[in-house]
This record gives C-alpha cells, structure tokens and sequence, in this order.
C-alpha cells in the first residue's frame, strides 16, 4: 500500500513539474509589474520630453516603476557585461532619448533577449546605476512586457 502511495506522489510530481515546465514560456512570462509611470499612453512627444525630464531631474523619477516602448540595444562587453537600452525618438526622428535596462537575473543573454532594433514595451524601476566613477540612471529589474 505505501509502494502505490509514493508511486501516485511522484507521479502527481511528475505531471505538475511538467505542466509548469510546458506553461513557464521562457523568463518573459510574468506577471505585469505595478506601473508608476506609463510612457506608452503618451504621445511621441510628451513621451521624449519625460524621459528628457527623467535624466535632468532624476530625483523626481527615483524608485517609480516606468513602462517605456521603444527601440531595443545591446551589446556585451569583453568581460561579458551585457548592456541594453530602450530607445525613442522625437516626432520628427532627429533626436532619440533613451534609457538603460537592466533585466532581471531570469533573463539569459541572449535567448530571453529581443533582437537588436526591434520595438520592444519595457517596465523597471528608474535607479541610479554607478559604474566605477560614472553615475547614471538606468530601468533595473527590468521586464519585458
């Protein structure tokens, strides 16, 4: 009676690991953070001219979770660093604003990642980055949306 007992858990186990396995879709599938501060309801320009905002007076942005659409950058470094950005342009395409984007730890580089130019909707919280003597401001715990 206990062999069919412990045959029917790893049993129950087993199906329940593989129906998360075949639902979990990659690191991209999760639930929608809480957004602060929606950049995709606006207009192109008002959108650029936030961001604009966001890197001159950071201190009203800091610790907000922002959903930004855009274009997508990355590249990796020689030690293997992975940096990314999202990218918008003004309304008439002669400037572009942008952030960076550190994605969570679930995210593999480069399998979970978007290709290169593609139009991509990003939500992170807006933090200061510091790297070495540079301080920036970047989207961090970023997810893809």
């Amino acid at each position: 009676m206990k062999k069919l007992f412990y045959a029917g858990v790893l049993l129950l186990v087993a199906v329940t690991a593989a129906f998360f396995a075949l639902n979990a879709g990659g690191a991209a599938r999760r639930e929608p953070p809480k957004v602060d501060l929606d950049l995709t309801k606006l207009s192109d320009t008002v959108a650029y001219a936030t961001i604009f905002s966001m890197l001159t007076e950071p201190k009203n942005y800091l610790d907000k979770t922002v959903k930004i659409r855009g274009l997508f950058g990355s590249f990796q470094d020689r030690e293997g660093n992975v940096y990314c950005s999202v990218t918008l342009m003004d309304p008439t395409a002669c400037c572009a604003a942008g952030l960076d984007c550190i994605f969570r730890s679930e995210y593999e580089y480069p399998k979970d990642y978007p290709e290169i130019g593609a139009e991509v909707t990003i939500a992170g919280k807006f933090d200061v980055r510091r790297d070495g003597k540079k301080t920036g401001y970047s989207l961090i715990d970023a997810d893809l949306l």
